[in-house]
């Protein structure tokens, strides 16, 4: 039987990601210079994030931590990896660089 917890992450999880599915292309606001652009990433840090916080919640109360490894993986990470060294490497300031705000 699932505990209180689970029930609640578990639902978090799913009611965020259906918000979000539905409020992302509805979600503009005058507030900013780019209202395009920048209140949407908001809203999907803050969605993300809230849904990474419930998965933790949820996993800490299984006391299970599942990793599907397929032979996809490696070279995704490995892909992942260059991305980051790459972003170090090529640019003066590596932070712009992760903002994504580097130079070509």
């Amino acid at each position: 039987m699932k505990s209180p917890l689970e029930k609640i992450s578990q639902t978090t999880v799913h009611v965020t990601t259906l918000v979000l599915i539905f409020l992302f292309p509805l979600f503009f606001l005058p507030i900013t210079q780019n209202f395009f652009e920048t209140n949407k990433l908001m809203l999907l840090l803050i969605a993300t994030s809230v849904n990474l916080v419930a998965w933790a919640l949820y996993t800490i109360s299984k006391k299970e931590l599942k990793i599907t490894l397929t032979p996809l993986s490696l070279p995704l990470l490995l892909l992942g990896l260059i991305f980051l060294l790459s972003s170090f490497i090529s640019a003066n300031n590596p932070t712009d660089s992760l903002m994504g705000r580097g130079s070509l």
